[in-house]
C-alpha cells in the first residue's frame, strides 16, 4: 500500500488538507469540491452491512461510486472529495477502504474521510458542506454524489458539467419518467394489497439521479434554510432557484434493495464486455534508464550486484516498467506516465513489483487477464544469468502468468548501453478476455 491516509479524525487537520489542495488553484479559477455522503444505514437494503459497503463487480459499492467522479473533465478542477462516513461506522476501516482508494491509479483526485454524517441525508451532507466552505472560495462549486450509484458514467458526468457550466443555478442528473405514474391509496385496513387512488400525468416529470452540482454558498444556505428534504436540489428549489434537468444514464441507479445490486452487476458485466469484445490483445514496452553510483540495481524485483544502480523516482525497475507499458498497451490504457506520473510523492522509490499488481487489478476489473509476457533485458554489464530464474519467479507470481519469458542482451559494446551508461528493457505482452 501506498503511504498516505484517508481517513481522519481531526476536523481541523482535514481542513488544513482541503486549504492546501484549494492553493493549488488561483482564486479565478472555478474549482469544484465533491462531496459523497455515506451515513445512512441502508435499513432497506435488508442486510446487516450498510448496502455502500456491499460488493459489485469484485468492488465496494462506495469505493465504485467514489472512482467514478474521476471522470470529470479536467476543467472541471475538482480539488478533493470528501467521503461523509456515520460516527459510528465500522466497515470503512474493516473492509480497508483506504488501502482501495490510495491503490487506485486511475483516481487522481485525493479523498478524505470524516466520521461527521448525521442520521439525514441533509444533516450529512450540511456537515460536510460546512467543513468545505470554511476552506473554498466563496466562488466555488460542489458536486453531491450518492455512494450508493456506482454505476455513473463517463458520458452522462461530462453532460452535466457542460451544461452547469452555462447556469449559475446548477444541475442534476435526471431521467424523464417514461411509465404511467399511480398514486397508492393510503391503506389502513389488514389487507395485503396495495391499492390505486390515481394517476398522475407523467409529462414533466423526472426522476432525480445525482451527482448535482450546484454553488458552494447557495446550496450551503439553501440547506440551512429548509427543513429535512430527500437531496440537495429541494433545498435550491425552495429558495427561489430553478436547477436544470441533464439527461442520466439507467446505469445511474442508486441501490436500495437486493435486486437493484442484482440487476446492476449483470448490467455492468454486460457494458464491460462491451468494451472489451471476446478477443486477443497484444501490446509492447520500453523503457531505459541511466546508471549511477549511489543506486540499488533492481530488476525484475531482484537486487542485482552491482556497483552502479539505475535512476529514476521509483525504484527504476526498467524490467518491470517495460511489462508495464506493455500490458497497459494492450488493454488501451495510455501508458506509464500517465497512470504513474513521475512527479507525484507517493510513487517516489516505490517498488516497481507493486506498480506492476496494480495494472494488473485494473486490466482484471475490465475483463481482461495476461496470456503471455515476453521480455529483453539490455546491458553491457551485468551478467543476469543467475538472476533470470528470481525474475521470471516474480514476475509469474505479481502477473498470475504461467508464460513469462526474460531474455538479456547487450550491444556488443555500441551506444550509450554498451558505455555502460544505461540499461533498457523491452516486453511484448498478450492479453485474453476472461
Amino acid at each position: 500500500m501506498l503511504k498516505k491516509k484517508v481517513l481522519h479524525e481531526n476536523i481541523n487537520y482535514v481542513q488544513s488538507i482541503l486549504k492546501q489542495l484549494r492553493s493549488r488553484h488561483s482564486t479565478t479559477d472555478k474549482v469544484m469540491w465533491g462531496i459523497i455522503p455515506s451515513a445512512g444505514k441502508g435499513l432497506r437494503f435488508g442486510e446487516r452491512v450498510p448496502k455502500q459497503y456491499q460488493t459489485i463487480c469484485n468492488e465496494v459499492i462506495l469505493k465504485k461510486s467514489i472512482s467514478a467522479l474521476g471522470f470529470l473533465p479536467n476543467e472541471a478542477n475538482l480539488a478533493g472529495i470528501l467521503v461523509v462516513l456515520a460516527k459510528d461506522d465500522v466497515y470503512f476501516e474493516k473492509l480497508d477502504i483506504e488501502s482501495q482508494i490510495l491503490n487506485d491509479i486511475s483516481l487522481k483526485v485525493p479523498v478524505v474521510a470524516l466520521k461527521v454524517g448525521e442520521e439525514t441525508r441533509k444533516g450529512s451532507v450540511l456537515a460536510g458542506l460546512t467543513i468545505i466552505s470554511k476552506v473554498a472560495d466563496p466562488k466555488d462549486w460542489v458536486l453531491v454524489h450518492d455512494a450508493a450509484r456506482p454505476g455513473l458514467t463517463k458520458n452522462s458526468l461530462h453532460r452535466l458539467w457542460d451544461a452547469i457550466c452555462e447556469n449559475s443555478s446548477g444541475g442534476i442528473l435526471a431521467l424523464p419518467v417514461n411509465d404511467t405514474l399511480k398514486r397508492e391509496k393510503i391503506n389502513n385496513s389488514e389487507s395485503k394489497f396495495n391499492y390505486i387512488e390515481k394517476t398522475l400525468p407523467r409529462e414533466s416529470c423526472w426522476v432525480a439521479q445525482t451527482p448535482q452540482i450546484f454553488p458552494i454558498q447557495q446550496l450551503l444556505l439553501a440547506l440551512q434554510s429548509v427543513a429535512n428534504v430527500t437531496d440537495e436540489s429541494s433545498a435550491m428549489e425552495a429558495t427561489g432557484k430553478f436547477p436544470i434537468l441533464v439527461h442520466g444514464d439507467l446505469l445511474n441507479l442508486k441501490i436500495t434493495e437486493p435486486r437493484d445490486l442484482n440487476f446492476l452487476e449483470t448490467q455492468l458485466k454486460k457494458e464491460t464486455k462491451n468494451n472489451y469484445p471476446k478477443g486477443f490483445y497484444i501490446g509492447q514496452g520500453f523503457d531505459v534508464h541511466a546508471l549511477a553510483k549511489g543506486r540499488k540495481l533492481i530488476l525484475g524485483g531482484v537486487a542485482i550486484d552491482h556497483d552502479t544502480g539505475l535512476m529514476g523516482h521509483s525504484d527504476a525497475d526498467v524490467l518491470i516498467h517495460a511489462i508495464i507499458d506493455a500490458v497497459i498497451g494492450a488493454g488501451g490504457l495510455g501508458d506509464i506516465g500517465k497512470l504513474f506520473p513521475d512527479n507525484e510523492k507517493k510513487y517516489e522509490n516505490v517498488d516497481s513489483r507493486v506498480l506492476l499488481r496494480l495494472v494488473v487489478e485494473k486490466i482484471s476489473k475490465n475483463g481482461l487477464m495476461i496470456n503471455q509476457i515476453d521480455s529483453t533485458i539490455i546491458a553491457e554489464k551485468p551478467k543476469l544469468k543467475f538472476y533470470i530464474v528470481q525474475m521470471v519467479k516474480n514476475l509469474k507470481e505479481d502477473t498470475n502468468c504461467e508464460l513469462v519469458n526474460v531474455k538479456a542482451t547487450t550491444t556488443e559494446k555500441l551506444g550509450y548501453i554498451g558505455r555502460e551508461e544505461g540499461i533498457a528493457a523491452q516486453a511484448v505482452v498478450s492479453l485474453v478476455s476472461t
